[in-house]
């Protein structure tokens, strides 16, 4: 479904000298045979196939068969743009840098709806320039994603993917950003993002996922208080304290997938209770209207009077949208 429009954006990189590692990661459907006629119209691709080891362990095999000077990682069911790799490899060679943060395109699913997100174009020859700006970045979301980096190879060193079932890949650059790197931003954006996949785990949740989540704030309180030595800075701490919250926002966002007020209820009780967040359910005058009325629904999660009336608000929400 995804495959073609992702070989073809592969196949139009403005870029000669470029070696496509395609892992695939024990599919069930087409997919490696789409790999496999993929590599033998293109001489640079090389296929691997692992058995249902996750995204981890496939990162980890493509790496492990690397030549280049520098690594790209992407999603087969997103695309770039043709320019992406020609013009972050020229930028870095450019300023002789380890990394390059670029932006992208985060596009919904089966719409037309599309937001670009980028960061200031920046070079940061020093860790204390970048550690300045590091919460917004992180807020951005500029941090956490691989797809929107080009690294160079050799700053990787002997870094691997955890072995995890979700959040690879902010673990990974977490660990990454803990060294002392000249790192440039680029402000244009390359890479498109699709969200709201009905296959994905994008619109998924548990608890279980939500605990590795919460091991993954806890390797970000590492890096920023214990190696940066940040545990007063009042940004730094907004920082940790949001990342703690969108793990409540994301339980809400699958409790109202139930089909009653109790089911609800319990769902966010469970996740509140049991991994400790109200003390991070707070509101922020920085956040959006629809950020803060979710947070008010967290907060007064015991009143099922209140739950209700948040169905009836999202059904009617529901019905105005289905009318345009």
């Amino acid at each position: 479904m995804y495959l073609p429009r992702f070989f073809k954006s592969l196949e139009e990189q403005e870029l000669v000298d470029l070696q496509i590692i395609l892992v695939d990661d024990g599919s069930t459907d087409n997919s490696l045979a789409l790999c496999q006629q993929f590599a033998k119209n293109d001489k640079r691709v090389i296929v691997l196939h692992q058995s249902n080891m996750g995204t981890g362990a496939a990162r980890n095999n493509g790496l492990s068969v690397a030549t280049g000077d520098y690594i790209y990682f992407c999603d087969p069911d997103d695309y770039l743009d043709s320019n992406l790799l020609r013009d972050n490899l020229n930028l870095v060679h450019k300023y002789h840098a380890d990394v390059i943060i670029f932006g992208y395109y985060m596009e919904v699913f089966n719409t037309t709806i599309s937001n670009k997100y980028k960061p200031n174009f920046k070079f940061y020859l020093k860790n204390d320039k970048f550690k300045e700006d590091f919460p917004s970045l992180y807020n951005d979301g500029m941090i956490s994603s691989l797809w929107n980096k080009l690294y160079l190879r050799s700053s990787l060193k002997n870094l691997k993917f955890q072995k995890v079932r979700t959040g690879q890949d902010n673990r990974f650059n977490i660990e990454y950003f803990t060294q002392n790197l000249k790192i440039l931003c680029n402000d244009k954006a390359y890479y498109h993002y699709i969200v709201n996949r009905p296959d994905s785990a994008q619109t998924k949740l548990n608890l279980d996922k939500a605990y590795l989540h919460v091991d993954e704030i806890k390797m970000l309180k590492r890096m920023i208080f214990d190696i940066w030595g940040e545990e007063r800075n009042k940004e730094y701490i907004d920082l940790i304290s949001k990342q703690y919250c969108n793990i409540a926002l994301d339980g809400l966002r699958v409790a109202r997938h139930q089909d009653n007020a109790r089911k609800e209820q319990k769902v966010i009780k469970n996740l509140i209770d049991k991994l400790n967040l109200s003390q991070y359910i707070n509101y922020d005058k920085r956040n959006s209207k629809r950020t803060n009325y979710d947070i008010w629904v967290i907060r007064n999660r015991n009143k099922k009077v209140v739950l209700r009336l948040d169905k009836l608000i999202l059904g009617l929400n529901s019905m105005r949208k289905a009318r345009k």
